[in-house]
């Protein structure tokens, strides 16, 4: 899972009329997060009415397509070697 940050510099107003949802997941990760942080499928948890993962991913994905959310990490790959 990659490392996310919010982009504070973009206006919210927009997002608040259009995709109420997204205005709720940002709002909520502005309050709970100062600097970067996983976005883990638990949080769908701890939305008002409990969100359905389908619901969730869909959300943090078009946060991320409209810049509201930006990748400063991505995990690295886990190299496993064999022994000889």
């Amino acid at each position: 899972m990659p490392r996310l940050t919010i982009d504070r510099t973009m206006a919210t107003e927009n997002i608040r009329l259009r995709d109420p949802d997204a205005y709720q997941l940002l709002e909520y990760l502005k309050w709970q997060h100062a600097g970067a942080f996983d976005l883990a499928d638990d949080v769908r948890r701890e939305m008002p009415d409990q969100w359905s993962l389908t619901r969730f991913a869909g959300v943090r994905q078009r946060l991320c397509e409209a810049g509201f959310l930006v990748v400063v990490d991505r995990p690295r790959s886990k190299v496993t070697t064999t022994q000889r």
